[in-house]
């Protein structure tokens, strides 16, 4: 999870989301912090579960690079935080 200030502006960006093939392999929650005169961030939190099926090659092939693809194409900051076990 997340802890933001209720004064900075966000917005949840449900189009990043992570999605897992099997209910347990990973969680994820991504949002956007608008940051007046300076470039927004992207903080995304990600916790891929220790009983995931996916190996971390796959899960970084085929779950995050994907996203940081998306992601650099907005030209915002990003953060990535969590667990990747």
């Amino acid at each position: 999870g997340l802890y933001i200030s209720d004064e900075l502006p966000i917005k949840k960006r449900d189009d990043l989301q992570l999605t897992p093939q099997g209910k347990n392999d990973f969680e994820s929650t991504f949002i956007e912090i608008e940051l007046p005169k300076k470039k927004n961030l992207i903080i995304g939190c990600i916790y891929r579960h220790l009983s995931s099926l996916i190996s971390i090659d796959d899960f970084s092939n085929n779950f995050l690079e994907p996203i940081l693809s998306k992601i650099s194409l907005e030209d915002k900051i990003c953060a990535l935080t969590g667990d990747f076990n």
